[in-house]
C-alpha cells in the first residue's frame, strides 16, 4: 500500500477500471500544492500533478519481482523526466519553504556580522585608509 508519509521512493501502479499504469513517487520532488501529490506515469513518460484524495486509493503495490523488474525498466525514464520536471518546477519553492531558507540566510548573515573573518578586516582596513586623512 502507498503511504505519502514514507521518505523513500515508491514504485507502484496505479489501477483504473480501464488500464494498471506503472508509477513512481518521489519524496525528493518540490512539495506539491496542499491536497496533491506528483507522481512519475510511465505510460505519459512524465511526472503529473494528480488530486490526492482521488488517486491514492487507485495506488497499488507490485510484487517484489514484479517490482524489481517495472523499476529496472523505468529507471532512465524516470530519471530523464525527473531532471526535466526539477529544471522547469525546482524553482518553484514553496512559500514554507522559502521563509526556512530565508531565516536560515539571515542567520548566517548575522553570524557573519557578530564573529568576520580576518580576511573581511583587512579588505575593510584598506578601503578606510584613504577616508582618514580626507
Amino acid at each position: 500500500m502507498f503511504e505519502p508519509s514514507k521518505k523513500s521512493i515508491w514504485c507502484g501502479k496505479l489501477e483504473t477500471a480501464s488500464s494498471k499504469t506503472p508509477v513512481i513517487y518521489d519524496p525528493g520532488l518540490p512539495e506539491p500544492p496542499r491536497g496533491q501529490i506528483y507522481l512519475y506515469n510511465s505510460e505519459r513518460d512524465a511526472i503529473l500533478k494528480y488530486a490526492a484524495h482521488i488517486v491514492q486509493p487507485l495506488l497499488k503495490s507490485f510484487e517484489d519481482d514484479e517490482r524489481k523488474e517495472i523499476e529496472k525498466s523505468l529507471r532512465k525514464k524516470w530519471q530523464l523526466a525527473r531532471k526535466t520536471f526539477l529544471r522547469e518546477y525546482g524553482s518553484r519553492t514553496p512559500l514554507s519553504r522559502k521563509k526556512a531558507s530565508i531565516k536560515s540566510k539571515q542567520e548566517e548573515t548575522e553570524s557573519e556580522i557578530e564573529s568576520p573573518d580576518a580576511d573581511n578586516d583587512d579588505d575593510w582596513s584598506d578601503e578606510l585608509v584613504g577616508f582618514d586623512s580626507a
